[in-house]
């Protein structure tokens, strides 16, 4: 019996739903493997306190409260140690299921798993609503920042820096990646004597970037992917800079802005620094003072990061509809919900992640793109 097996076939003995040769199996493995001893010992302790709080429970609590309780606990994930609010909102999961019986019933440890796998499912839906929200959130900015400098030409640096911005950002969203030119020229380079050898940094016309040391060559697509998976080498030689602009050490080589923005619009990067180059050189172009730039860009800054601070409204989840699919699944049917939950909230946790570093993208164009568009 593997590891995998074993810990899937915890919950079945805690249900008392195994037979003897599968419970004498398990047996086996638990008395060779301290993880997985440690795992069904930290099982037992969760359903004995979930079970005495079901217990204790009041037995018809008003659904509004239920509904209260659980979604005010739906964001708490851990299982191990349960804190109060979490604690309250089981017990409303439990009553709303009904697997409650009596003011001072013991739930059974297949109510308990019903119970856990409500809150898993209840907050995967919160997550996949925020995403959602998110989504539009970014699109809705995008397009509030193309309107505020239409009419522009191509030609100009704000409206194109615009454009390029929202592209990159939408190809993220969509998780695309940018596709590459076949054949590229090089856009810029830097080449430089190191550890007795020739160090050579290239950046190509669709964004890619070439590293080649006296020990080894390495390639990514843009500069935020080279000193991401290729750190090390960044690191050992003083590499960085961004797309368009390449240092090596102290030597250092830029395009211009407007061959710079070509390279974002291929390699598929916009970050923060680069919207402040951006507002900085369209205000360098319309002032004269350099400290009035500056304290320009701060307050753009400042207005910038303010809006992105903002939170986003948590969304409103039925627990009670959650409650009563889940009651209607077979064993089986639990056992490959409960798998299913784990990779799916990983996935969603990840995405949250890279959709919330858009969401601050969006928000700071579009105040970016009405600064440029009020003059």
């Amino acid at each position: 019996m593997t590891c995998s097996d074993a810990r899937e076939a915890l919950d079945a003995l805690l249900d008392g739903e195994l037979d003897a040769a599968e419970e004498a199996g398990l047996h086996v493995h638990l008395e060779v493997c301290a993880d997985c001893e440690a795992e069904l010992k930290s099982l037992q302790s969760w359903h004995r306190t979930l079970s005495g709080a079901l217990a204790g429970g009041d037995i018809a609590p008003p659904a509004e409260a239920r509904r209260r309780a659980a979604d005010a606990a739906a964001p708490s994930l851990g299982r191990r140690r349960i804190p109060a609010g979490r604690l309250a909102a089981l017990i409303a999961i439990g009553l709303s299921v009904g697997i409650v019986a009596s003011a001072v019933g013991v739930s059974r440890a297949s109510e308990v798993r019903i119970a856990r796998v409500v809150e898993r499912m209840t907050e995967q839906e919160s997550r996949d609503l925020r995403l959602r929200a998110a989504n539009a959130e970014i699109e809705h900015d995008l397009a509030d920042a193309r309107r505020a400098v239409a009419g522009r030409g191509d030609e100009d640096p704000a409206a194109r820096a615009v454009a390029v911005a929202s592209t990159n950002i939408t190809r993220r969203l969509d998780e695309e990646t940018p596709e590459t030119q076949k054949s590229a020229g090089e856009r810029v380079s830097i080449t430089r004597e190191a550890e007795g050898g020739t160090v050579s940094v290239v950046q190509f016309e669709d964004g890619r970037i070439r590293v080649q040391t006296p020990a080894e060559r390495v390639e990514a697509r843009n500069m935020e992917e080279l000193l991401s998976r290729h750190g090390d080498v960044c690191r050992r030689y003083s590499i960085g800079g961004s797309d368009g602009f390449l240092k090596v050490a102290d030597s250092s080589a830029g395009a211009d802005w407007k061959g710079r923005l070509d390279l974002l619009l291929r390699g598929g990067a916009w970050d923060e620094n680069l919207q402040w180059e951006a507002f900085r050189g369209w205000a360098a172009a319309r002032i004269g003072d350099p400290k009035e730039i500056e304290r320009r860009l701060r307050v753009h800054q400042e207005r910038c990061r303010a809006t992105a601070e903002m939170p986003a409204p948590e969304p409103a989840v039925d627990v009670e509809a959650i409650a009563k699919k889940v009651k209607a699944l077979t064993r089986t049917e639990l056992a490959q919900t409960q798998a299913r939950l784990e990779a799916d909230m990983k996935r969603l946790e990840e995405r949250l992640k890279a959709v919330a570093e858009l969401r601050t993208r969006a928000k700071g164009l579009k105040i970016f793109a009405e600064d440029v568009g009020r003059e």
